[in-house]
């Protein structure tokens, strides 16, 4: 979570999308406030994220170090007396830690509550992909059939707005920039405008996780 303290009332503030914001308003106090010192915050955690990507390196080999553990204890110490709160408080840890290095990000990821159909228009076929986390700037999506057929630099179109929620359905162009497993790809939005922004934005709110 990003936040910032606010000059007028010393509430916290969240930036629920993007850091790269000039200035915004503090529901608190309703203060026109610039967006500077920003915190990234997880759990107990709460760090200046301009010290967090200073050391970016160092905490990225924190949390190798940490799963690798993780999963040695579990692999050795199946009868040991303990090891499932070990592990459990391990897995919070390397929650909060890569919760905290999300927050590096300028547009801030959402895991979705639960996988959406979005539709994919790419080498010219239509397809339903599922997205898995989605920001203002690009998303990662479960690409199904089409990802076999895809290749880095390939552009495409996404649908969005289609659903239970019934808002206006609207189109994003976006660029394959990786492909992973599992027929995962990452798709950088291209030239989104004010106005598309505020459109993900009110797509994002009422389906992203707690």
């Amino acid at each position: 979570m990003l936040k910032i303290e606010c000059s007028n009332c010393n509430e916290w503030v969240h930036l629920p999308f993007h850091a790269d914001i000039t200035e915004t308003t503090c529901p608190g106090c309703s203060a026109v406030i610039p967006v500077k010192d920003v915190y990234v915050s997880a759990g107990p955690y709460i760090i200046l994220r301009d010290v967090l990507l200073k050391h970016m390196y160092k905490y990225r080999k924190l949390l190798m170090e940490a799963e690798k553990d993780m999963e040695d204890i579990k692999r050795k110490g199946e009868n040991v007396k303990g090891i499932d709160v070990t592990v459990n408080s391990m897995n919070v840890f390397v929650s909060h830690l890569k919760e905290m290095l999300a927050g590096c990000r300028n547009s801030l990821r959402h895991q979705v509550s639960e996988r959406i159909d979005v539709q994919l228009s790419i080498n010219r076929q239509t397809v339903n992909g599922k997205i898995v986390n989605i920001s203002i700037s690009g998303m990662c999506v479960d690409a199904g059939k089409v990802y076999s057929s895809t290749t880095l630099g390939n552009e495409l179109e996404i649908r969005l707005g289609d659903g239970e929620h019934k808002l206006t359905s609207f189109a994003v162009i976006g660029k394959v920039v990786w492909a992973g497993k599992d027929n995962f790809m990452g798709i950088k939005f291209s030239n989104v405008d004010q106005k598309t922004q505020e459109l993900i934005k009110d797509y994002i709110a009422p389906r992203k996780s707690a």
